[in-house]
């Protein structure tokens, strides 16, 4: 959960992971590698999709550099806040521009699940330094929808 937050922003991204698994057969515990023919040792290398934290949004980062020579601009300090959402009928992959309070840019990227999206993130009315920077678009139809903030609390 934690890499996913810092490394990708919370955000469907790319990603290096392994899992810990009991061995039915002696019932010793074992790491298992992940598409073990493309393990490169580098945390910010992809080698599978990883799906969004859907109700999860950056909110702050820090302007100190994690890493002093890393391929991606990834922050020392981030803040997430966990919000309820706007949820919205669509499928496909949803996206929108985000800018964060150091002027960094990413797009927010989510797949649809079970005919639906969970929106994070508000187009107007954000009181933090990480804004959307447009409207979330679904990528296969060119929809546009704009979410204000006081609806990303609405527990329906």
């Amino acid at each position: 959960m934690v890499t996913r937050l810092h490394l990708f922003d919370g955000s469907e991204g790319n990603g290096l992971y392994s899992f810990y698994e009991e061995n039915q057969v002696d019932n010793r515990g074992i790491m298992e590698e992940i598409r073990k023919n493309r393990v490169s040792g580098k945390i910010t290398e992809p080698l599978f999709t990883v799906p969004a934290l859907q109700h999860y949004r950056l909110i702050y980062e820090s302007p100190t550099p994690g890493f002093l020579k890393a391929e991606k601009d990834i922050r020392m300090v981030k803040i997430f806040e966990r919000v309820y959402g706007v949820f919205i009928q669509g499928e496909g992959t949803i996206e929108i521009p985000i800018q964060t309070n150091q002027g960094r840019e990413f797009i927010y990227r989510q797949q649809s699940r079970d005919g639906q999206f969970i929106l994070p993130y508000s187009t107007k009315n954000n009181p933090y330094g990480v804004v959307a920077t447009g409207p979330y678009t679904i990528v296969e139809t060119g929809e546009t929808f704009p979410v204000d903030e006081s609806e990303l609390h609405n527990v329906k």
